[in-house]
C-alpha cells in the first residue's frame, strides 16, 4: 500500500512538473542525448554584465542516471544527476550564484492506449484496493514515458539559457 502511495505521489509530481514547462521555452536546436556519451551545446550568456560562453553537457546513462553539467571556460559551475536537477542544483561562477534545473517532460499514453490504461487501472483497483480515480491516475503514470528534459541555467531568477534535451 505504501509503495502505491509513493507511485501515486511521484505520478502527481511528474505531471505537475511537466505541465508548466514546454519545449517552446527553449531556444535553438535541442540536444539529443546519446547513451554513454557526453553531448554538449554552447550558448552565449551574460553574467554580471559580462558575456561568456556557457556549455550545457548531458551524459545519458545506460539504465542509470543521466548527468548534467554547465561549464564556463574550464570551470564546471554546476553538475548533478537527473534526480537532483529536477528540483535544481546550485553553484557559483566568479562569486555569482547560478543554478541548473532540468524539468522532466513526460508523454502520457495516447487515446489509442485507453484499453491498456483501463485494464491496468482495473487490476490496480482489484488487487490494491485503490479508488477508481487513484487507480486510473497511477495507471497513466505507469504507462507514461519521459521523453526529454528542459534544462534552464539561471543567475538568481533570471534565465540565462534554456536548452531542450531529447531522449531517443
Amino acid at each position: 500500500m505504501i509503495k502505491k502511495k509513493v507511485h501515486l505521489s511521484l505520478a502527481l509530481i511528474s505531471m505537475a512538473l511537466s505541465g508548466h514547462v514546454s519545449s517552446a521555452d527553449a531556444s535553438g536546436d535541442p540536444i539529443v542525448a546519446a547513451p554513454g556519451r557526453e553531448v554538449c551545446q554552447v550558448r552565449p550568456v551574460t553574467i554580471s554584465d559580462k558575456q561568456v560562453d556557457a556549455k550545457l553537457c548531458v551524459t545519458s546513462g545506460n539504465f542509470s542516471h543521466d548527468k548534467y553539467s554547465v561549464r564556463i571556460g574550464w570551470s564546471r559551475v554546476v553538475e548533478g544527476i537527473d534526480d537532483e536537477t529536477t528540483w535544481g542544483i546550485a553553484g557559483t561562477y566568479k562569486g555569482n550564484a547560478v543554478s541548473l534545473t532540468c524539468v522532466p517532460q513526460v508523454k502520457q499514453p495516447g487515446t489509442d492506449q485507453g484499453a491498456a490504461v483501463d485494464a491496468m487501472a482495473k487490476s490496480l483497483q482489484e488487487h490494491g484496493g485503490d479508488k477508481p480515480e487513484q487507480a486510473h491516475d497511477l495507471a497513466i503514470h505507469m504507462l507514461s514515458v519521459e521523453t526529454g528534459r528542459l534544462c534552464t541555467f539561471r543567475q538568481g531568477d533570471q534565465a540565462l539559457m534554456a536548452i531542450q534535451v531529447d531522449f531517443h
